[in-house]
């Protein structure tokens, strides 16, 4: 992962949103349910042996003969669809209990706020907000809430930069074997730690891989694993929700201090009255905070901010 940037930038299509930010002091983590790609993220179990019981054990076979044995014992052909089954809904309840934050950051020199791409798809047609966030302040506040709801602290860092690949790779019969073989060494007593594997490697991955087709966004984000909304709404239709079972299932707020807003960009086109809200409550709650408001800039298709 490179360096984790200074600032990044969060666009707010609906400038109520932003308003919120400013207003109530917080960010908002959205399950990703609510997300524009349903393959983010792309938590699936995908093989390279087509999830075929037989060519599985043919591999083991071929490869580790002296473990065919205790292998075909342990994962029995009776219970392989249940087996696959157990793992589909283990990955399916950890996307159920994934929020987001996700932001954006300078590449090759272009800040986000200087895309008009970003203004255009995120910003509402220039309509909305762009709010540039510090990032290690807003990494402390979002550390102090995962304290304040568990009780442990996080020594690490929060923030995630997402990869862009063409295409993901399968999951090996070699990495199966590998991990269920230590797994049945740990329940044997043979090994007392567990060691990460080819395949662990493999879901970290997955879990910040995105298509190239985002990658103009250079995003980076913070993740929050929260309730599981899952149970209360299993076949809901997310366009059917009311704003209460969206405020109560599929967000995450977080208290923010002073001094992790830098400065607040008002869209070419943002409705003049919720401008003057905007700019009255920044300069109230982030008085630090520089405000910039978008202009055509004279003879190109660009943006100048003022």
């Amino acid at each position: 992962m490179k360096d984790i940037p200074t600032s990044v930038i969060r666009f707010y299509g609906e400038p109520k949103y932003a308003l919120e930010v400013v207003e109530k002091k917080e960010i908002t983590f959205i399950h990703n349910y609510l997300m524009n790609d349903p393959f983010d993220p792309y938590l699936v179990f995908e093989t390279d042996f087509e999830k075929n019981y037989q060519a599985l054990l043919q591999h083991v076979r071929a490869q580790h003969p002296e473990d065919i044995d205790w292998f075909s014992r342990c994962i029995l052909e009776s219970n392989w669809q249940r087996f696959l089954n157990e793992i589909d809904e283990f990955l399916l309840s950890l996307k159920r209990q994934l929020f987001l934050f996700s932001t954006s950051a300078e590449k090759d020199g272009v800040r986000p706020v200087d895309n008009l791409y970003m203004w255009g798809h995120y910003g509402r047609g220039h309509r909305g907000v762009a709010i540039e966030f510090n990032t290690d302040p807003l990494e402390k506040d979002v550390k102090k809430l995962h304290t304040q709801y568990t009780g442990t602290p996080i020594n690490l860092s929060c923030w995630v930069q997402i990869d862009y690949v063409d295409d993901m790779s399968l999951i090996t019969a070699e990495m199966f074997y590998q991990f269920y073989r230590q797994e049945h060494q740990i329940n044997s007593g043979w090994q007392q730690e567990r060691q990460e594997t080819e395949l662990d490697r493999h879901y970290k991955k997955m879990e910040k891989a995105k298509s190239k087709v985002w990658e103009k966004e250079n995003e980076w984000r913070i993740r929050w694993s929260g309730n599981d909304p899952g149970t209360n709404f299993a076949a809901a239709d997310i366009a059917r929700l009311t704003q209460e079972q969206i405020q109560k299932w599929f967000l995450v707020k977080c208290p923010i201090t002073q001094s992790s807003i830098k400065a607040i960009y008002l869209g070419l086109g943002l409705n003049q009255d919720i401008a003057e809200q905007i700019k009255e409550r920044t300069r109230s709650n982030f008085p630090d905070a520089r405000i910039y408001t978008a202009k055509k800039e004279h003879g190109r298709f660009g943006l100048e901010f003022q």
